[in-house]
């Protein structure tokens, strides 16, 4: 075995299979449905942010105020990116507002043209344009209709938060230790969804056991344990690779929707699911490696 090669991927592993354990979110979140998507979302935040602070304490590289404040930023994008989801998901088709979500990489790829300034090669792009190909079959089969309406508007504008969100915590993520990186993150998007959650008068303690635990598992399992792997991950890799390698939670998704909740899944859905691994895996074939990315972030 070329542990050579193993060390050089392993941040790409690394975050894969963050991604693809993330896909347990949304069955979470629907387990959850009962508390409405701002209080799910503050309360994913708020339970993960003292566990973060504790798992912290001990952990060097705590950044300039500077480097919180920016990851702190980088919470907001997430908490607006879940805002205009959750508007547009009541808006328009489920398959409508969730298709744009699949342009956060190429909005990526057009910051990354900026800062750190990598070029990202022609080949990648066409492994982000296969990609973006397998998400519509994803959703073309959730009766996905072509049209652009304020819901449709909304998952675009949702997109560009992620997008924001993704690339600054990355950038965060390179200069400080993934865990404050995520800490500030987390208490930043809890605290934009506390005020989001009480603008929509959303009950945030009534709950039945289900919900309580469904949201614990999205603080504790989702946003501590799946998110500081993530981070790991970011830290050594491009932030276009790290949104692309992120779509990989749609297609696990889709498989933990059948095998927890008894979902059908088409062949169709298998297609796009393929095309998109497909595409992931050449995104990482052809993206910057590690060394180069450290170096010119030096």
């Amino acid at each position: 075995m070329n542990f050579a090669k193993f060390r050089e991927h392993r941040p790409i592993i690394i975050l894969a299979c963050g991604a693809l354990m993330l896909g347990l979110g949304p069955i979470m979140v629907r387990f959850a449905q009962a508390a409405g998507p701002e209080a799910i979302a503050f309360w994913r935040m708020a339970i993960a942010s003292p566990i973060l602070f504790l798992l912290a304490l001990k952990t060097p590289q705590k950044g300039t105020t500077k480097e919180k404040l920016a990851a702190l930023s980088a919470g907001v994008f997430l908490a607006a990116d879940l805002g205009c989801w959750h508007i547009a998901l009541l808006s328009t088709k489920v398959a409508n507002a969730t298709l744009p979500i699949g342009l956060s990489p190429f909005w990526v790829a057009f910051m990354s043209a900026f800062y750190p300034g990598l070029r990202l090669s022609t080949r990648f792009f066409i492994a982000l344009i296969m990609c973006f190909a397998g998400m519509f079959l994803l959703t073309s089969v959730g009766d996905f209709v072509p049209t652009l309406g304020r819901g449709e508007f909304l998952a675009i504008i949702a997109s560009i938060f992620y997008a924001m969100y993704t690339y600054t915590f990355a950038m965060i993520c390179k200069r400080i230790a993934p865990i404050h990186a995520l800490k500030w993150s987390s208490l930043g998007s809890a605290i934009f969804m506390l005020f989001l959650a009480l603008f929509f008068e959303r009950e945030l303690f009534n709950y039945n056991q289900q919900t309580w635990l469904a949201l614990l598992g999205l603080g504790v399992f989702i946003q501590s344990f799946v998110w500081l792997l993530i981070s790991k991950g970011l830290k050594y890799v491009h932030a276009t690779v790290g949104s692309v390698g992120l779509l990989g939670q749609q297609v696990a998704t889709v498989f933990f929707g059948v095998i927890i909740l008894g979902e059908k899944l088409t062949l169709m859905q298998l297609l796009g699911c393929l095309i998109m691994l497909i595409g992931m895996g050449l995104g990482a074939r052809f993206a910057p490696r590690p060394k180069e990315i450290m170096q010119e972030i030096a």
